[in-house]
């Protein structure tokens, strides 16, 4: 019996998802002689195997206490991606459902980590299980196999959260000076090696240190991150958008030309000058934007920043230039 659960637990505790182990389950069951499986699971609970669809954990994933009113139907799997979500009552009548030619003994099988609930599985003539007294174990098996699985799921939804605050700025929800290397240099090689223009927009608030001054570092703040906003509004979803400096920003922006990025930068300025109408803080909130498009390979991205820097810093000097006039 040791080697048997062993063999068993190998078999299931390197899958990567509820319906693969079930699968599993089903596979080693029939080798046994027993008949088909239904397995149910909370709905909080199976929906960890996207838990990389999922914005952020959930709180309250198990319940100590009772059951959900319906239960997702993981295994057998369903054709497409709709899953049957059933009652308890539902669940408990499904044997009468099922077209056999004989009788069958449905041994229903709460689960669980723990205390806390996981779903049921039901076993069609388990008899073999309850002879050799192997029910119990086998249970144990499944129950610890998917608490192993549902604590890798979350560890890598943890992971990857992780990894995302480590590229993104807190203050403005742009990418960070990490993203540079991560993000910014790998979609900017790439477009040069498939000879796609990539637009290079450098955009530089204004007037910040009168408005740090004056209003103080709190306005400042609101200042930068209204900036931020507007460029996540209007920038692409594939360009890479980053907070460069305190007050600077850079997009990079693949398959952009000359009028796509014009008509970004009018759309940018016109966004903010609204922005800045609506927004009654005593001060305005603008920004000064210069571009370049890199289609020369044998430039880094570097060097088109600095190229889309002298640019703002052009439009900046004529910015206030008008001013004064």
């Amino acid at each position: 019996m040791q080697n048997w659960m062993m063999d068993l637990n190998r078999v299931l505790l390197d899958c990567a998802g509820y319906t693969e182990l079930a699968g599993r389950m089903q596979n080693w069951l029939t080798k046994h002689g027993c008949g088909n499986i239904y397995l149910f699971m909370n709905p909080d609970i199976f929906m960890s195997e996207n838990m990389d669809a999922l914005p952020e954990l959930p709180e309250d994933t198990y319940q100590t206490e009772g059951y959900p009113e319906e239960m997702a139907l993981v295994y057998p799997p369903l054709n497409g991606t709709n899953r049957l979500h059933l009652n308890l009552k539902e669940i408990l009548s499904l044997p009468q459902t099922e077209a056999t030619r004989g009788q069958n003994i449905y041994q229903f099988c709460p689960l669980h980590f723990r205390e806390r609930e996981i779903g049921f599985l039901i076993i069609t003539n388990c008899d073999y299980l309850l002879e050799h007294q192997f029910l119990f174990e086998t249970l144990n098996a499944l129950q610890t196999s998917m608490e192993a699985l549902y604590a890798r799921l979350t560890l890598r939804k943890m992971n990857k959260q992780l990894s995302q605050l480590y590229i993104h700025d807190s203050l403005t929800g742009l990418y960070n000076r990490m993203a540079y290397e991560k993000l910014a240099m790998p979609l900017f090689h790439q477009c040069m090696q498939e000879k796609r223009p990539v637009g290079i927009m450098f955009v530089d608030a204004d007037h910040l240190k009168y408005i740090n001054d004056t209003f103080g570092h709190d306005m400042g703040n609101l200042a930068i991150s209204s900036i931020a906003s507007v460029l996540r509004q209007h920038c692409p979803a594939e360009s890479v958008s980053i907070r460069y400096g305190g007050d600077e920003f850079v997009c990079v922006i693949p398959d952009y030309d000359k009028q796509k990025i014009q008509e970004l930068a009018h759309t940018l300025l016109n966004s903010l000058e609204v922005f800045s109408a609506n927004s009654r803080v005593g001060f305005p909130i603008e920004a000064s934007i210069g571009w370049v498009i890199a289609d020369d390979p044998d430039l880094t991205l570097n060097d088109y920043i600095n190229l889309a820097d002298e640019k703002m810093y052009s439009a900046k000097k004529a910015r206030k230039a008008e001013r004064k006039i």
